[in-house]
Parts: C-alpha cells; structure tokens; sequence
C-alpha cells in the first residue's frame, strides 16, 4: 500500500515532474480524469509529453501515453467486460483484407466488423508521414469539414469538432472528438466507445531521499484503472545495478560466401562450426529510477438522444436571472439540425 500521506503532499503544479518525482510517478492525477464529464474524448493518443535529460541520467524524466479507443454495439458490450488495452492497442496500420468468411473493412476489430476504431491509421513504405484520418461513417455521418488538422462542423456556426495534435517532426500524436457530438452519434449507431490507455512516468535520481514507500513495488487500483510503481537501482546511463549479461556468438565457416546461393550441410556434417562467448557488466554510479504504469479503461455512454444524425427533437432549458435569484425555466422547444 501507499504511505497514507502520499496523496496529499503539497507542491507546486509548475513542473512537478521535476520538484515532486514521487507525487508525479504515483500518477494520482489520472484519477480525476472521468471520460463522462470531459468535454474532449481522446480517441487515439501516442505522444511523449515529456522528456527531459539524458535517459539513465540524474534529472531524467519522461511521460509516454498510449491511448486507442473502439466502438461497440450495446449488444455486445458484455462481452467486452474483459477486454484491456493490449487487446485494443493497435500496433500495425489499418487496411482492408479479406479471407474465405467476409471482407474486412479499414478500422474493423480484428474480424469483427460490427466494432470498429473511430480512428484509421494509414502508414505508407515509401517514407511519408503517418496519416490519421476519422472513420468515414463518424466523419460524414455528421457532416464534417475538414481543415488541416480540425474539423468543423458548418451546419453548428464552424464549431470545432475534431483536432490532431502533431509532435515537433510533425507526426500525429493525438485525436480529440468533442464529447457531445461523438455522444450523438454513439446513440444514432446505438453503441459506446470503448477507451483504453496505457501511461508511463520514468524519474532517475541519484537518490530518492523523501520516498515514502514501504517497499520497492507498489500497486493501487482506482474507478477506470490501475497504476504500479517500481523503484530500482541502476547504473549511470540505465543499466540494471550489479547485473551481468552473457552474450553467445555461434557462426558456420563450411559456406562458401562466393555462391549465390550458398549450400548449408546439416549441422550434424558440419565439421568447422565457431562459438564464442563473454560476459559484459554494465558500469558507472549507483542510481535509482522510479517508474509508474498507468493501465485505464473507461465507456463513454451514448447520449439520449441524436438531433444531428438521427434527427430527434429535444428539449432545452432556458436560464432566467430575476434580480439575485436564478429560476430554470423549461421550454418546450423542438430543436433539430437541417443540413
């Protein structure tokens, strides 16, 4: 268990990665994020939000987020009760493909069409940049304009529905969909997003002198997540402290390397096999790296009701102020969206 009084340690919120290593690795911040009352939903998230110094050095900090979402029908979505963000995570780009049971659709899961990312990937072998682009349904459904890395919606006075975020090199590093509008379009589809994500914290230190830890592993699980923290002892530049590693090195001099293509005899003939090995320990000061893993699964629910793509009438409710007293009155107004 954490130390009763970890949580409430007081810094300042001004580089508190840097002032308060422990406050900031135990990650209680990712607590407070609730994906039913923000007002930006991130779809897909893979940036490093922080990396400051050298990695294995004293003052190294870094911050990695990993985060990837998916759409389920409300039909299905016991099923999904299990499912963690090592099975949502993609790792490879989307495209289409096929077998002997059906077509399979970009953003598809695995081989269930019927759930789908709301964001496709498309990477290309010629060198360009990655491209993240919305799921064409999400995306036209509700009659969207893209500008750049934003899309807006006309029909709404241009409100910003959509935004990427791109790192220094310019490569995609997070999709935000405003909540209401996604919420609206989940309830059209009658289905939930499914968010998982995956966050890292890395500190190093010569020491950690304030740590109020009572062992070298701490776990905690909280509404929507779990976290686990490490304190371990490293070399100067990351290695593992006082750890040797054996390396073999195995090769065959029987081959004629002349030969396009060269004739391997069995390894039971073959008479000239090599081998050597040695040993490599990693050098340097003793120093400590804290590190804290942040696994979180959340659904956002769809909204009652979906005035853009289902065309449903809603009411609205009107604030009057009457001298200092505020009176909430209902008014029956139809409101829907003409494209």
């Amino acid at each position: 268990m954490l130390a009763a009084h970890s949580k409430g340690m007081q810094c300042p919120k001004e580089r508190v990665f840097e002032k308060c290593p422990q406050q900031w690795v135990e990650a209680h911040d990712f607590e407070a994020f609730s994906i039913e009352t923000a007002t930006w939903i991130p779809l897909l998230v893979q940036a490093v939000r922080i990396e400051h110094g050298r990695p294995g050095t004293v003052g190294h900090r870094k911050a990695y987020e990993d985060y990837d979402s998916i759409i389920v029908p409300l039909a299905l979505q016991k099923e999904f009760g299990g499912v963690d963000w090592q099975s949502v995570s993609r790792h490879n780009p989307d495209v289409a493909w096929a077998n002997d049971k059906g077509f399979y659709p970009p953003g598809s899961y695995y081989d269930d069409p019927r759930v789908l990312h709301p964001v496709i990937q498309r990477s290309f072998e010629t060198g360009e940049l990655s491209q993240w682009d919305l799921l064409q349904e999400l995306e036209v459904g509700l009659q969207l304009l893209r500008i750049d890395d934003r899309w807006t919606r006309p029909s709404e006075n241009d409100v910003e529905v959509a935004k990427l975020e791109r790192d220094s090199q310019s490569s995609p590093t997070a999709l935000l969909f405003r909540a209401e509008h996604l919420r609206d379009y989940l309830c059209a589809k009658k289905s939930a997003l499914l968010l998982t994500g995956f966050s890292v914290r890395d500190a190093v230190e010569e020491i950690f002198a304030e740590l109020q830890w009572t062992a070298k592993q701490q776990t905690r699980t909280f509404d929507g997540g779990s976290w686990e923290g490490v304190e371990a002892a490293i070399h100067e530049g990351g290695g593992p402290y006082g750890e040797e590693i054996t390396v073999l090195k195995v090769w065959r001099e029987s081959v004629d390397p002349n030969e396009d293509v060269p004739q391997m005899a069995p390894p039971a003939e073959e008479p000239q096999q090599r081998s050597k090995s040695f040993s490599h320990s990693w050098t340097g000061r003793k120093l400590f790296q804290l590190s804290g893993r942040i696994w979180t699964k959340q659904w956002l629910p769809p909204a009652k009701a979906s005035p853009r793509i289902r065309r449903d009438k809603v009411e609205a409710r009107v604030h009057f102020q009457v001298e200092n007293q505020e009176q909430k009155t209902l008014v029956r107004i139809h409101v829907s969206y003409v494209t």
